[in-house]
């Protein structure tokens, strides 16, 4: 079922497909390079597809990121994270660039693997994942300028209307808080 992963809602289920434009180029605007199947259980970023790790598919990736101001703020996000996280990116199914991921087990036996933090372009906003929330984080909060919350969702409008040290700041306390409950490792 076609779902907006904007709601950033608990059991969404979603399939993405593969899209290629007449020069066999990835489309990237919703569209992944591989179908796949995602998941996001309690704020969790969920599925059974393994990330792309291939630096020619990310970069298609960024390339396909419209509009052009959107794009320069994927390119910009990209660099803080991996300056941020010591990290190379991974492309998750639904187009989102990851850096990082962790293993976890519910005391229901539940198990999977999710990204450790990363971020979406979208045609609105630009979305950062902070695993596992962003509850323990209103000093940083408000510093960091516009921004509108979802359970593991921050959502981003113009880069150049942040504070982006105070951006940094959060995507370092948030491994920083993930780390405190399961191991993370680079993607």
């Amino acid at each position: 079922m076609p779902v907006n992963l904007e709601s950033c809602k608990c059991k969404v289920e979603f399939t993405s497909k593969i899209a290629r434009g007449n020069r066999g180029q990835i489309d990237t605007r919703g569209a992944l390079s591989l179908p796949s199947q995602l998941i996001a259980v309690q704020g969790r970023i969920v599925t059974d597809t393994p990330p792309v790790h291939d630096p020619r598919q990310i970069a298609a990736f960024l390339d396909g990121v419209v509009p052009d101001r959107r794009s320069a703020d994927a390119r910009t996000l990209d660099d803080l994270f991996r300056m941020t996280t010591g990290w190379q990116p991974c492309l998750w199914p639904a187009g989102i660039l990851g850096y990082g991921s962790y293993r976890y087990t519910y005391d229901s036996g539940h198990s999977g693997v999710s990204l450790a933090t990363g971020f979406a372009p979208r045609k609105a906003k630009m979305v950062v994942y902070i695993m596992p929330g962003y509850a323990n984080f209103g000093e940083v909060l408000a510093r960091l300028g516009p921004h509108k919350l979802g359970k593991a969702c921050l959502y981003l409008g113009a880069l150049s209307k942040l504070d982006m040290p105070a951006l940094e700041e959060l995507i370092r306390a948030g491994l920083n808080d993930l780390e405190r409950r399961w191991p993370v490792s680079p993607s």
